[in-house]
């Protein structure tokens, strides 16, 4: 009878054994494939934000010359004077502007869906620098206050976006763990 209660014992501890590796083997199984799932979930999101900053970059460099085209020259100012074609053409422009500014705007609220919060800012700071930009370029269909130049907000805002878009890249890189400035673009 020792030997079967023994027999019956083996049995027993072997099938706790079993059914401990099964549920540990489970256990670890379901922890990789998660673990897994989250590092795949992190590198489509940096492929997610990796795209959304270059979009807002081109947008960038796209929608600054855009701006400059809608500068007036002094001969235009002369036609406008003469004319006096000032209220219609800063309605034509004004429309255009905006227009030209939706893509950023786009762009930008993609980057806010996909984060981080400091690059979120930087974006939204280049997207305030090109609505200044706008102002400026708005302000040079009034007429300015005596002593001062049409162009004068538009100078102002266009001197305040000059490290907008060199914090935004700093920021990305930053948020990417890419913390060294490159010293060949800072120049």
């Amino acid at each position: 009878m020792d030997q079967e209660w023994a027999a019956v014992e083996t049995a027993g501890v072997a099938g706790v054994v079993a059914l401990a590796g099964a549920f540990i083997g489970v256990w670890l199984g379901r922890r990789t494939v998660r673990d897994q799932a989250q590092v795949e979930h992190q590198q489509w999101l940096r492929g997610q934000r990796q795209e959304a900053h270059v979009a807002f970059e081109t947008e960038w460099d796209q929608l600054l010359p855009k701006f400059e085209d809608w500068v007036l020259d002094a001969h235009q100012i002369k036609i406008l004077d003469e004319v006096d074609g000032w209220d219609d053409a800063n309605m034509a422009v004004v429309g255009s502007m905006h227009q030209d500014l939706a893509p950023l705007r786009r762009a930008a609220e993609r980057i806010l869906l996909l984060g981080p919060d400091a690059v979120d800012q930087e974006a939204l700071a280049m997207v305030q620098a090109a609505v200044d930009i706008l102002v400026g370029i708005g302000a040079q269909y009034v007429p300015p206050p005596e002593g001062h130049d049409r162009l004068e907000e538009y100078w102002q805002a266009t001197e305040q976006t000059k490290g907008r878009r060199s914090a935004f890249l700093e920021e990305t890189r930053r948020s990417c763990g890419r913390h060294q400035t490159r010293s060949a673009l800072d120049g």
